[in-house]
């Protein structure tokens, strides 16, 4: 979960004024896949992500790393869906956070959240990542949460063996 916090301070000097905005950020990165977040509750426990097979470089990068999360990504101008929400695995190192673009949401789910204006109260959580060796696909699967309040407009209840 990412939370922010904004300090905003005004310094007068002369007839300029100067703001600096400061952010504070912390996430948390949870060991168990079954630990709940708070104001948010599940809507799909076992996703599997589509389109890995064209993404492996990344995967195997995003694979290795450690604190790591995932975003969602609207792509409004993809010509074969235009509901597609890129799935965007992120990873914190010293100076920066790194992003990989892992695949993409089922269809089912991505249609669903964009048209009922649910995206923006989902957060997505890796629950497992499987890169085999001798493959030319990998497997990823992971969580979807939705924000107290908004489950009631959510129908889809994803098939994962599609």
């Amino acid at each position: 979960m990412l939370t922010l916090r904004l300090e905003l301070e005004e310094r007068f000097s002369g007839f300029c004024q100067i703001k600096t905005i400061k952010i504070e950020e912390s996430r948390q990165y949870l060991k168990n896949p079954d630990d709940p977040l708070d104001g948010y509750k599940f809507i799909e426990k076992y996703v599997q992500v589509k389109g890995t097979q064209y993404r492996l470089t990344d995967i195997k990068l995003f694979s290795k790393k450690d604190n790591v999360w995932l975003e969602f990504e609207r792509e409004s101008n993809n010509k074969y869906d235009r509901n597609a929400i890129k799935l965007i695995g992120c990873s914190k190192g010293f100076f920066s956070i790194s992003k990989y673009f892992l695949g993409y949401v089922p269809k089912e789910i991505s249609e669903e959240l964009v048209n009922k204006g649910l995206l923006e109260h989902t957060i997505p959580r890796l629950r497992r990542i499987w890169v085999p060796d001798e493959e030319n696909d990998a497997t990823i699967v992971f969580q979807i949460f939705l924000k107290d309040g908004y489950q009631d407009k959510y129908r889809c209840k994803y098939d994962s063996h599609h």
